[in-house]
């Protein structure tokens, strides 16, 4: 979870208020404030959550929004799990506002009506909330998930084009930070291609078929070339591996049978070497030797008899 969501915290607050807040909420358990106070000490971190959630104000509602759900899968145009609505609240009423029928909207309609509202933080909500519903998407929804992170990226680019770090809470409220803030900024997007590509490899870790077929297709996917060209090689590099390992690893062929046909269609036809059939190999071999062995051992018993 975003660490300011995580201590119900405005990304408006200084690092001491943000202290005096952690005490005026002392139902927020001590295992989750404090290491989330301590990482957003960082600026890069805390530049991160600013950008990863929704300007929000103290006051939070305690109740869900009517069709706040069925907005958030009307923009994104998948099921995924959006930002708890009592954080989106503002932006919701304010979107429903110039928006009334946006539950019924096609998402490449809602998308562009967003990229052309007059406040970029505005359009950063959004960004943030499509990236939220596009990462839960990429196991719970694999079929939209793709889809939704090409509007997330989309909306990220057009908040980017338009937005200032001089305008970012992270950089008025740390003087000392500023510089930081100023790099942490120009490298968001290519912060978040490395965190695609790090979690495609722990879907693949997995066995999570249909997530990495989702982060392979992103990564392959002109919104982030546009970004960083090479984030689909560097990655594929990556879940190879971790498939290459899944069925080397397993305890027999029907397993490593069941790795191997959970494997995405593009990964095993990229598999220029022959790895994943020489893993496979690997385990049928092993597998005959060891049959081949009891069978030895069986006779000799016999015999002996």
């Amino acid at each position: 979870m975003n660490r300011y969501e995580a201590l119900e915290a405005p990304t408006s607050l200084k690092m001491s208020d943000l202290a005096v807040h952690i005490r005026m909420h002392p139902g927020i358990p001590a295992e989750i404030s404090g290491p989330a106070r301590s990482e957003l000490i960082n600026v890069r971190t805390r530049l991160h959550d600013e950008l990863t959630t929704v300007r929000y104000g103290r006051n939070l509602p305690t109740a869900q929004l009517d069709g706040y759900r069925e907005v958030c899968r009307a923009v994104s145009g998948s099921d995924g799990e959006p930002i708890a609505a009592k954080f989106f609240a503002l932006e919701f009423a304010a979107f429903l506002a110039d928006v009334p029928d946006a539950a019924e909207g096609a998402p490449r309609k809602l998308e562009a009506t967003i990229g052309e509202l007059d406040d970029p933080w505005r359009i950063q909500a959004w960004a943030a909330q499509v990236a939220r519903i596009a990462r839960d998407a990429e196991t719970s929804d694999p079929s939209n998930a793709v889809a939704a992170w090409a509007r997330a990226l989309r909306l990220y680019r057009t908040f980017f084009a338009r937005g200032s770090v001089e305008d970012s809470y992270t950089f008025r409220n740390d003087k000392a930070g500023q510089e930081a803030a100023r790099a942490a900024w120009g490298a968001f997007l290519m912060d978040e291609v490395r965190e695609m590509s790090e979690r495609m490899a722990d879907h693949g870790k997995r066995q999570e078929g249909a997530a990495v077929a989702v982060l392979s297709q992103v990564l392959a996917s002109r919104e982030v070339a546009a970004i960083d060209p090479s984030a689909s090689g560097a990655a594929q590099g990556k879940v190879m591996a971790s498939f290459v390992d899944g069925v080397a690893g397993a305890n027999c062929v029907e397993a490593a049978l069941g790795l191997y046909q959970k494997i995405p269609a593009d990964i095993r036809a990229g598999d220029d070497r022959g790895e994943l059939d020489r893993a496979l190999l690997g385990v049928m071999t092993k597998e005959a030797g060891m049959l081949e062995k009891g069978f030895g051992d069986t006779v000799a018993l016999t015999e002996a008899a």
